[in-house]
């Protein structure tokens, strides 16, 4: 007697099949993260080195922080708004692919068939997409933040102090920056 498939589609082919379409999905999105890191290109833009930004900025490149995105994204180091939108509608290219697992987990649970492995591989479908979703700088970005280690310089204290107390605590943590860059002294209005 012939075993009854669902959607008429062996469970071997149908993983082999989804793990293909994962893998092309999965490798677009680190080729276009690649393709939008490069952009702007860097041409017309000067060279970027320490002396162009300061600790909080190489703590917002790090650490994607908002506050300073404009100089940064004028500078070439954080990409634009544009990419960054544009790569996010992109990861929503990882929504056919769940909603392909979820129907065949509830076709299979249906027909008491075992689904366990589309469970794992829809996990998956989400880890990929979280780990292909990330869009915080550019190349060049990289290479500032990479000189940046070079130099024993991190940023990581003025994000720390941004991410825990916001403008105030930067406002603390480097006074002149805060000056220059017209912050409040505190959040309240």
């Amino acid at each position: 007697m012939r075993a009854m498939y669902t959607w008429g589609i062996n469970g071997d082919v149908f993983i082999a099949g989804y793990l293909l379409l994962l893998g092309l999905v999965g490798f677009w999105r680190s080729v276009r993260r690649r393709q939008l890191i490069r952009e702007p290109s860097d041409a017309g833009l000067p060279p970027v080195g320490l002396r162009d930004v300061d600790h909080c900025e190489l703590a917002m490149l790090r650490d994607g922080i908002d506050a300073m995105r404009d100089r940064l994204q004028r500078l070439g180091v954080a990409p634009t708004s544009e990419n960054i939108t544009r790569f996010r509608r992109e990861g929503l290219a990882f929504v056919p692919l769940l909603v392909l697992a979820v129907a065949r987990i509830v076709a299979d649970v249906v027909r008491h068939n075992p689904f366990g492995f589309i469970v794992a591989l829809a996990v998956a479908t989400v880890i990929a997409a979280f780990v292909t979703g990330q869009l915080n700088r550019t190349k060049r970005g990289d290479a500032l933040l990479a000189l940046a280690e070079q130099a024993g310089v991190t940023g990581s204290d003025a994000g720390m102090a941004m991410a825990a107390g916001g403008f105030a605590a930067m406002r603390l943590a480097d006074p002149a920056l805060a000056i220059a860059m017209d912050w409040p002294a505190s959040t309240e209005h």
